[in-house]
């Protein structure tokens, strides 16, 4: 984040209020593992997307 403006200001005001956030507070373990299977099916979704994508640029 080497760019300066508004947006980035933003951004690392975010970024340090999440870092201060996750060291303060216990580590939720049930609400980590259900974020992390939401990241994985997003991911999936997105593959099948770009997947489809690429099938329909070779056609």
């Amino acid at each position: 984040m080497k760019k300066d403006g508004f947006l980035a200001s933003i951004l690392r005001a975010v970024v340090e209020e999440e870092k201060k956030k996750v060291t303060i507070k216990r580590p939720d373990i049930v609400f980590n593992q259900k974020k992390q299977l939401w990241y994985m099916l997003m991911n999936e979704v997105d593959r099948e997307a770009n997947d489809a994508e690429d099938r329909a640029d070779v056609q």
